[in-house]
């Protein structure tokens, strides 16, 4: 079974899924000749516990590292502008991410279920974190960026250890269940251009103890707060 590969210098591309599934492969050389990773590339491959993306690469496919069981930390190349669909879903072990300044988007489950992944930096001039996107993750703190004017449906969804969000005054939009089961929040300010509280978006949040609803929001839809059991009173 395939346990190392090297990339020969004349490859230019890495095709789609063309590592898919090689559950043995534990390590791969990309040489700096390589520009594009393709969709489900080295999907699936559970023993694969480290890679370096050379700086040439320009793009990474939709599930690229889909299910990498052992790979604990990456480095994005800073000439990816895009993390596509679940790009690292499922990376169990993955501890360490470094997202380049250029990034302006972030796709749906890119980081879902990186359950080791306890602190990340969304660049400054991102405009978009996709659905679920860090949805399953063990980040304490994060800070949703300027640019961003909606946060998707489950995007930070039973984030057990999240504590602190910095969320700024320009969102208009928070999607369904975007932070069910956030066990760790202890307060929560709803931004005053916001006006539903969607579909358990705080499901189960069971420390969030205090939450600030500005008179802008005219509608709050099925079980926004349930299972808030230390939550004592809402002004409305």
């Amino acid at each position: 079974s395939l346990k190392h590969f090297s990339i020969p210098s004349s490859v230019t591309s890495i095709g789609d899924g063309i590592f898919q599934k090689c559950v043995s492969l534990t390590q791969v050389e990309i040489p700096s000749s390589i520009t594009s990773i393709g969709k489900c590339s080295f999907s699936k491959c559970r023993s694969l516990s480290q890679i370096s993306i050379p700086l040439s690469v320009k793009s990474i496919g939709k599930y690229a590292f889909n299910e990498c069981i052992s790979l604990q930390k990456i480095m994005i190349p800073p000439s990816i502008t895009i993390i596509e669909d679940g790009t690292f879903h499922k990376c169990y072990e993955l501890k360490l991410v470094l997202i380049p300044n250029g990034v302006t988007s972030i796709g749906n489950l890119a980081f879902s279920c990186c359950k080791k992944l306890e602190q990340i930096m969304i660049p400054y001039y991102v405009t978009n974190i996709g659905q679920c996107a860090f949805e399953f993750c063990s980040i304490k703190e994060i800070t949703i960026p300027p640019f961003v004017n909606k946060i998707k449906k489950g995007t930070f969804g039973s984030c057990s250890s999240l504590t602190n969000i910095s969320i700024p005054s320009s969102l208009i939009s928070i999607g369904k269940e975007a932070f069910k089961y956030c066990s760790s929040i202890t307060h929560f300010e709803i931004p005053p251009l916001v006006t539903i509280i969607k579909d358990g978006v705080f499901k189960n949040c069971k420390s969030l103890s205090s939450i600030s609803i500005h008179s802008s929001v005219t509608s709050i839809n099925c079980y926004a707060f349930s299972g808030c059991l230390s939550l004592p009173n809402i002004v409305i």
